[in-house]
């Protein structure tokens, strides 16, 4: 700054000296006047006096590319406002490209899901044929690693059920862990023969058919997901991974869903919060006549009476039919409240039609 201020003040001198205005003093870029300036070409002359202005122009125009070059490629970051809540931004993925139709569905779905959680000025945004992307104001990364869940419910009934043993149980997967994850396995496809839909057919097998069918069962890795298909049966595990099911075809299926709803256990003289299950009516004609002929109240012993309510492979409770539902099924699994408002209103946003895959989450 010394040289500079130096040569400002030679100027200055220099004009006093041939009696020019302080206003004229000369601009530090000028163009030459006279016959040798082309008409067709501009050239330009520098008074040394403002060599170091220009100098200075220079280093903060590196300085200034010097930092983009260095920042290009980051993403770029958005602080939230002051006074506002944050939230979460997760990215899910498709294991293969979906159409409009169905990513216009998911996407319905996704915001349903949402404003059950209580992000009702969240964004759910499509990007590409297999990405979705979802900014939820006031969500905690730990309360949305779920979302691409498919959330398909099923009631199955019981065939018979072990203890695990082949494996060392696995820790019980938090509501927020996605299916996505597991490997899908058929299970079936080594035994040889058609695996048993319902207890009947299990029990017309041969000695050495039943031993099979058990081998499957015994060896059945609850780390990884069954092969869903609803006319066949599946070999299930509880969620702590300590219990295995044989399980007879589906019953009810998730598209036969339409919703549930939270309720107090406590105004039903237990304790807790469960979820009522709702079915569309040919979901619930076929339910109500299954419990009408499988019920402790007709048939007090027979294992086709316990069935299993299964969520994306795992079994949420097993439970036995008392008597002929004609409505709501109550579904109780020692929920939180929190956890039964996201069973609820994940039930009622609908299935997905393919697992997604969370790629990232992090805070707005």
């Amino acid at each position: 700054m010394t040289g500079i201020e130096s040569r400002l003040t030679a100027a200055l001198a220099d004009t006093a000296r041939r009696n020019l205005p302080d206003a004229t003093v000369p601009p530090p870029f000028r163009r030459p006047a006279g016959p040798y300036r082309s008409p067709n070409r501009r050239s330009w002359w520098i008074r040394p006096w403002a060599l170091p202005a220009l100098a200075a122009a220079v280093v903060v125009a590196v300085t200034v590319t010097a930092v983009a070059l260095a920042n290009r490629g980051r993403p770029a970051t958005h602080p939230v406002p002051a006074g506002t809540t944050s939230g979460s931004f997760i990215t899910l993925r498709a294991g293969a490209p979906l159409s409009a139709a169905q990513l216009d569905r998911v996407r319905q779905i996704l915001i349903a899901r949402a404003e059950a959680l209580g992000a009702s000025d969240g964004e759910v945004a499509v990007v590409g044929t297999q990405e979705i992307t979802l900014s939820l104001p006031g969500m905690a990364p730990a309360d949305v690693g779920d979302l691409g869940a498919p959330y398909a419910l099923q009631f199955r009934p019981m065939i018979s059920n072990s203890t695990v043993t082949a494996f060392s149980p696995s820790p019980s997967p938090s509501p927020e862990s996605s299916s996505a994850s597991r490997r899908v396995i058929d299970q079936w496809r080594s035994l040889g023969f058609s695996p048993p839909k319902d207890l009947a057919a299990y029990t017309a097998l041969s000695p050495a058919q039943q031993h099979a069918v058990q081998a499957v069962v015994k060896n059945w890795d609850c780390r990884n997901a069954p092969l869903d298909l609803p006319g066949a049966p599946i070999v299930a595990c509880d969620q702590t991974h300590t219990d295995k099911y044989l399980l007879g075809a589906a019953i009810v299926t998730s598209d036969q869903i339409q919703g549930g709803t939270v309720v107090d256990q406590s105004t039903l003289g237990g304790h807790g919060w469960g979820v009522f299950v709702s079915l569309r009516p040919a979901g619930q004609q076929q339910w109500t006549g299954y419990t009408a002929q499988h019920n402790e109240q007709a048939h007090p012993t027979e294992t086709a009476n316990v069935v299993a309510d299964v969520l994306d492979g795992d079994v949420l409770m097993v439970s036995t039919i008392q008597e002929t539902i004609n409505g709501d099924t109550e579904i109780v699994n020692n929920f939180s409240h929190r956890d039964a408002t996201r069973l609820a209103g994940f039930l009622s946003a609908g299935v997905l039609p393919v697992p997604f895959d969370v790629v990232s989450v992090r805070r707005n």
